[in-house]
């Protein structure tokens, strides 16, 4: 007969002792999100297409017109499903439903320590990759309301959890079918949850396929478990948005997307790269699939990397995002095991090289390196966090979306090595921060100097909002809004302020009347 085991009272400092450090963490977490814990005004218009829809209304924002006027259809469903079963309202349901997401999302990735092969220090790198991601403010601020009011945080959640089932099992039918499902969940939150299927599609062929007899044979049976159940509830889908609202995408896209943005996209991604570390991440992982690779020619830490990638150029076309680094929430969690074991496997390699390869040295090497990686990594994120009372003296209803460290705010922080650098090198990316230098309208064609500005971020970044009422279009970059060479968080607000610019005496020569 089956019995319980007994817990007796001596087992619990044992295991007290072994979750201890886990649960420092998520206490971290659990005090950054506080610390940033916000409703996101633009997920109040989720919230009104959700009391349409539990009103009986239909998925409207004004009721008789059919405007797709969000972005996040699932998000959308689940809480008017929560309003309509249980009676909780939106703005109370999607702050605690993220952070249900967020909960499950760590779960899946110590899941995913658990369950990868040949992996060395495995407890060790469980805790590292757990602080990675739960001493991100980043990923603390997308925790809570924010995060739940726009669906990001669930976005984040199916994209892990599809991507670790993936690597662990991708020969079999029934875990491709749940990543397929997942895969569809994802598109449905978000509309860039096409480019995930892609990068799933794309590693499945790379890691299955096989090569007989001089011919390339693509693993048939796989895609069609992995494709076929996700593209026909995403053509559904589809196929129900252009009955109902008469359009394929989503309005917000017509809305926003003019033409590509490669000048802001890559500013963008310079400004996350330089203030979450992502660049030391990237390496880390790269240390850690060159190993895996020399070993058991394991392709693993690809899909991440994979998705990133297409995922950088989608962001990079778009301009990237108004709000901080809300696309790339989903980047920590999968970077988090890679970077770790890469972390792992440079403390090993300097311990022999000091010939002290005891597992205790090695833990101890780790330890220091990996409170090196935080330093860099998250402590510029968290600053701002913890102590944003520097940046609300010029807003009187709140903190800036992108404030700037310097030497005011944070003196602390120009006393690490090399931090200055990475500070000085942000401000060119900045959106509040802009040269005072203006060219003018000659030049070459819209694509090229497009091109040339993506290429060059640090050097001249252009303006942040194009005008379009110049007869050269939103191209022209001399009539642009005036640029500012102050801060954001520094500038007087008000009537009157200071260093205000008064409109030119004659016109412009752009908006002069043609002669005929």
């Amino acid at each position: 007969m089956f019995r319980f085991p007994v817990l007796r009272r001596y087992d619990l400092a044992p295991c007290a002792l072994r979750t201890a450090p886990f649960v420092f963490w998520l206490f971290v977490l659990a005090f950054l999100t506080h610390a940033s814990w916000f409703l996101c005004d633009d997920a109040f218009i989720s919230f009104r297409y959700v009391r349409n829809l539990v009103e009986g209304h239909g998925l409207v924002f004004n009721r008789g017109e059919r405007v797709e006027g969000y972005s996040n259809f699932l998000w959308v469903i689940e809480l008017a499903a929560l309003w309509a079963a249980f009676g909780l309202r939106p703005e109370h349901a999607a702050p605690w439903l993220s952070v249900v997401y967020t909960g499950a999302t760590l779960a899946v990735l110590l899941w995913w320590i658990l369950r990868i092969p040949d992996l060395a220090h495995r407890r060790l790198v469980a805790w590292m990759a757990l602080g990675l991601v739960c001493s991100s403010a980043t990923f603390a601020v997308w925790t809570s309301g924010g995060g739940g009011g726009l669906g990001t945080r669930q976005l984040t959640f199916f994209v892990v959890a599809a991507f670790v089932l993936l690597t662990l099992h991708p020969d079999r039918p029934k875990v491709l079918l749940c990543v397929s499902l997942l895969l569809a969940l994802a598109s449905l939150t978000r509309p860039e949850g096409p480019l995930f299927v892609a990068s799933c599609a794309l590693w499945l062929l790379a890691s299955q396929a096989r090569v007989r007899t001089g011919r390339w044979l693509p693993p048939w049976r796989s895609l069609s478990w992995l494709l076929g159940p996700c593209l026909a509830i995403v053509a559904a889908h589809y196929l129900w948005r252009y009955s109902y609202y008469g359009e394929w995408l989503p309005n917000t896209y017509y809305a926003k997307h003019v033409r590509p943005w490669y000048s802001m996209g890559l500013r963008y991604l310079v400004l996350a790269a330089l203030e979450t570390g992502l660049p030391i991440l990237l390496a880390l992982g790269a240390v850690a699939f060159v190993s895996r690779w020399r070993r058991r020619r394991c392709i693993a830490y690809i899909l991440p990397f994979l998705a990133l990638v297409l995922h950088m150029g989608y962001l990079a076309r778009i301009g990237g995002d108004h709000f901080e680094f809300r696309p790339l929430d989903f980047y920590w969690p999968l970077l988090a095991l890679p970077a770790s074991e890469g972390l792992v496997l440079i403390a090993l390699r300097l311990a022999r090289l000091l010939r002290r390869p005891r597992p205790r040295a090695v833990r101890r090497t780790s330890v220091v390196l990996f409170l090196v990686l935080l330093l860099y990594a998250n402590v510029q994120q968290a600053a701002i966090v913890v102590a944003p009372d520097h940046f609300k003296h010029a807003y009187p209803t709140g903190w800036a979306i992108f404030p700037i460290l310097d030497e005011e705010n944070a003196p602390w922080l120009q006393r690490v090595p090399g931090m200055p650098l990475i500070l000085l090198l942000q401000l060119p990316s900045h959106p509040d921060h802009q040269p005072v230098r203006r060219p003018a309208c000659r030049g070459p064609p819209r694509r090229l100097r497009d091109l040339h500005a993506a290429l060059g971020p640090l050097r001249r970044p252009p303006s942040r909002f194009p005008s379009t009422r110049c007869r050269h279009g939103a191209s022209c970059r001399r009539h642009r809004p005036l640029p500012f060479a102050v801060p954001h968080h520094r500038r007087p607000v008000g009537p009157g302020r200071p260093g205000r610019r008064s409109p030119p005496a004659r016109p412009a020569r752009c908006f002069a009347p043609s002669r005929t």
